[in-house]
């Protein structure tokens, strides 16, 4: 139950990022069942620092298949 709350946590401090679009899950899969990511071009692409999307992915990263 801790896993899934600091999930919770995490994605409720990440959401201005999640909401701003700079990553996201297609719901597609890759020949290794892997998921496929986009990253879409947008003005906030630009303005968005390394460390946004190194949060991002890591969380993203944490999300049981």
């Amino acid at each position: 139950h801790t896993y899934k709350t600091m999930d919770g946590q995490r994605a409720l401090e990440l959401m201005p990022l999640l909401q701003e679009r700079l990553v996201v899950l297609t719901g597609g899969r890759d020949r290794r069942g892997g998921p496929v990511l986009s990253f879409p071009a947008s003005p906030r692409r630009e303005r968005a620092k390394p460390e946004d999307y190194k949060r991002l992915l890591q969380y993203l990263m944490s999300i049981p298949k």
